[in-house]
């Protein structure tokens, strides 16, 4: 993380890159959390079909 005094230090070009690394950074975090998202979903339905084929063939 940078200060605003190191921010304002930078020229237009650093600060353009800058700027896209943050934005590129964004975007695969997005992505990430949507995979993560999906994950937990498909764990979710995992585990309520073991659950259910636990209670219902282990009784």
């Amino acid at each position: 993380m940078k200060t605003k005094e190191e921010l304002l230090a930078m020229g237009h070009e650093d600060l353009a890159s800058l700027t896209y690394k943050i934005m590129y950074e964004q975007c695969l975090l997005e992505n990430k959390e949507k995979e993560n998202k999906r994950l937990r979903e498909i764990l979710d339905a995992i585990g309520v079909t073991y659950e259910t084929f636990k209670s219902e063939f282990h009784e």
